[in-house]
């Protein structure tokens, strides 16, 4: 009896043992194909990381305070008839004044949006590419090909403007996906203008939380559905971009709930990672994070078996369909 949907049973084979096709599974592979090449890895996710060729990356801001303790309290009043001057003047103190306060705020504030559209577009037209090259990297990993920190460049040359398309495309897709969550918060901050009732601002706020959870459910359902759609482009170059995000969508029928476990298998190693190295050991985990899903990829797609083939197919219809998740 076949106990694995993933390996064929073979009676002609004695003392046949299916492979379990889980996250170890797919760990194990990336250990294996990572052994020689992981001082390599490590230097292409870290170019990569610094030209903006990892979708999805985000920085977080701290603050902290010295000399005694801060304590907030919610003024729904204070809060509303909060001017621009008033707000920089608690930001910076009250003693250095409200005209220097204001310059300060407002020249914080044009850095602040001129550092965003820097990086925007640094993302866009370099990291772009660079998102193709590490995708590609990893499948030379997965492949056991001759891996080299070239490979993170070579789509500058084809696919350039593909990638360009598909990036705009993909974080449209998932922005529109995070539109409910955008708008729910929204709600919150006007219904915070709009009341003085200490009391029904946290009910809103705590309804709003509660709807958070089928909408942020959708938005990875999304996320996961058109995952693939740069690795998809970096292995098929004369693919559209907008192919590449179709084909992404149905090879993932099916398989959305296994490459989530394989995902969730590695937030032991995250935790470990960023509380035990202050967030050093992040960069060491992500090559082996990268390796893991371009195994996924290479066995639900069946490359090795498709070499001489063209797959993905540039028509989804040609796809077997599976259940959707």
């Amino acid at each position: 009896m076949n106990n694995n949907p993933y390996q064929p049973y073979d009676p002609a084979v004695p003392d046949f043992e299916p492979i379990v096709k889980n996250a170890a599974y797919y760990r194990r592979v990336a250990r294996q194909k990572l052994k020689s090449v992981f001082g390599v890895a490590l230097v292409v996710v870290l170019l990569a990381s610094l030209l903006g060729g990892i979708p999805g990356g985000g920085v977080s801001f701290s603050t902290g305070s010295s000399g005694g303790e801060v304590n907030f309290e919610f003024d729904p009043e204070a809060f509303q008839n909060m001017t621009f001057e008033s707000f920089a003047q608690m930001l910076f103190g009250e003693q250095i004044g409200a005209d220097r306060a204001v310059t300060l705020l407002t020249v914080m504030i044009a850095v602040l949006g001129f550092s965003v559209v820097i990086s925007y577009l640094i993302n866009l037209f370099v990291g772009s590419p660079i998102t193709l090259g590490l995708q590609r990297f990893f499948l030379n990993v997965i492949d056991g090909e001759n891996v080299n920190v070239g490979v993170l460049f070579s789509y500058f040359k084809k696919a350039y403007w593909k990638s360009i398309g598909l990036r705009i495309l993909h974080s449209l897709i998932l922005t529109l996906a995070s539109l409910p969550l955008l708008l729910l918060m929204g709600g919150v901050v006007v219904a915070m203008f709009l009341t003085e009732n200490v009391t029904m601002v946290y009910g809103v706020f705590a309804l709003a939380m509660a709807a958070c959870i089928p909408f942020s459910l959708l938005a990875m359902v999304i996320e996961y559905r058109y995952h693939y759609c740069f690795m998809i482009l970096a292995e098929y170059p004369e693919m559209r971009a907008v192919d590449a995000l179709r084909n992404s969508a149905q090879i993932m029928k099916g398989n959305k709930w296994r490459l989530f476990c394989l995902d969730i298998s590695f937030i032991g190693w995250i935790l470990l990672a960023t509380f035990c190295t202050c967030g050093i050991g992040v960069f060491v985990l992500t090559p082996y994070m990268y390796a893991a899903d371009a195994a996924f990829y290479d066995d639900i797609t069946n490359r090795q078996a498709a070499k001489e083939t063209e797959f993905p197919s540039v028509n989804p219809d040609d796809y077997i369909g599976q259940q959707e998740f």
